[in-house]
């Protein structure tokens, strides 16, 4: 165990060493003593031999670092795109650094041939105050794994090691296997699609649910669960601040507003929302139906770096019609949002619509074929630090070193 109070940084560091048979886990916190925002950066550095060490970038790449590097920086802006790593001295040893994939985390795993160090970097922002489990905000911890691979196999030896200390995370959860095919709908020659080796349908049209049910075909239902995309089909142009504006009246229930928004296409358009009969099982209006829409992506928006909302205004010619102008608004799913996104989806869009398209097409929905999932940037809004499951990280911006939220 190891513990030292850093006064001079406003930090508390935290390790613990454990044994996991074959290998090492090293477990640790670091806490702000400052009270204020923290941008920081935590380290477990291995000191390595002056050797040829052959640094793996995939399992089929690897390459013998140049000594350029001068030292560790301080700020890095690189994520890693493996949970795991590979340094291997060819015919003599083989390490491996990783962390476990579901702790999510703002890391980076390389080595500094000059510094001799092999090392994780976790970028951390600690901010004053509590989530709403009562978890303190000012600390984050991490955790790291180190072990041997075969040198001789590298990056291939590294991944078995992984798989072997993990193994739930690659657990095989598909009931059966084939081809995924996209968008099927009634027109497609029904045998051909068996005979194709297909056996997942994402997105497939209502006409095809209870066919492909019954021929062991898994029907995915698509959905586009982290966004809500609303029309500005009545626009020729239009901003960022008039799509707050709209967003803003709509779920206030303005009647101006819904009067211009009511007969676009993609506000009828089934994409957006439950089907009309399954919207019925809400008990719920088109209009309120959008209202508590509006009001649940008005709670849940990301921020900016500047503290604002980006509606990212643009033309979508293909699905949102009339003039094609669209916002997207990029929404925290996160569950404890009081009548947010996440709520609403559950409990306003998904439960109903499951109900309904199951009980309307004799066909099972045996899965979601998620659109656009974990392609959002930081989140920068404040009152969303309370909800977040995981430590805050921070981000390099005009404005400085801020802390947010991972975009998941």
């Amino acid at each position: 165990v190891q513990s030292a109070r850093l006064d001079s940084l406003g930090l508390q560091v935290e390790a613990t060493y454990r044994s996991l048979g074959n290998a090492l886990e090293i477990a640790g916190s670091v806490a702000d003593l400052r009270g204020s925002d923290r941008a920081v950066t935590v380290a477990f550095a291995l000191p390595v031999a002056a050797k040829p060490w052959r640094w793996w970038e995939s399992i089929s790449a690897a390459r013998v670092p140049s000594q350029e590097m001068a030292q560790v920086p301080f700020l890095e802006v690189a994520h890693t795109r493996y949970p795991l790593s590979a340094l291997s001295l060819p015919g003599t040893a083989g390490l491996s650094l990783a962390i476990r994939m579901d702790e999510p985390a703002t890391y980076r795993l390389a080595y500094n041939p000059k510094q001799r160090l092999y090392y994780v970097a976790f970028d951390f922002g600690p901010v004053p105050g509590e989530t709403v489990e009562g978890r303190a905000l000012s600390a984050a911890s991490f955790r790291v794994v180190l072990y041997r691979h075969d040198p001789a196999w590298g990056f291939r030896s590294a991944l078995r090691r992984y798989y072997d200390l993990f193994p739930d995370f690659f657990l095989k959860r598909a009931r059966q296997d084939g081809g995924w095919g996209v968008w099927r709908s009634a027109e497609l020659p029904d045998p051909a699609y068996l005979e194709a080796g297909f056996a997942y349908s994402w997105g497939p049209s209502e006409s095809v649910y209870g066919w492909n049910s019954e021929h062991g075909i898994l029907n995915l239902l698509y959905i586009e669960p982290e966004y809500y995309q609303m029309s500005l089909g009545d626009m020729a142009s239009a901003s960022n601040e008039r799509a707050l504006e709209r967003l803003r009246k709509l779920a206030a229930g303005d009647d101006a507003e819904w009067a211009l928004f009511e007969n676009l296409h993609y506000t009828r358009a089934h994409s957006v929302h439950s089907w009309p009969s399954a919207r019925e099982r809400t008990g719920l209006s088109l209009r309120e139906f959008f209202q508590r829409l509006s009001l649940a992506a008005e709670r849940s928006a990301f921020h900016d770096a500047n503290g604002q909302v980006n509606a990212s205004v643009a033309s979508r010619p293909g699905w949102i019609g009339d003039s094609t102008l669209g916002a997207m608004f990029a929404c925290n799913l996160d569950p404890d949002i009081p009548e947010g996104k996440g709520w609403f989806n559950t409990h306003l869009s998904l439960r109903p619509m499951l109900e309904d398209l199951q009980a309307r097409t004799g066909g099972r929905v045996d899965g979601l074929a998620l659109d656009c999932f974990l392609f959002l940037g930081p989140n920068f809004r404040r009152d969303h630090f309370r909800y977040a499951n995981h430590p805050l990280t921070f981000v390099r911006t005009p404005n400085g070193l801020q802390p947010a939220l991972l975009g998941i």
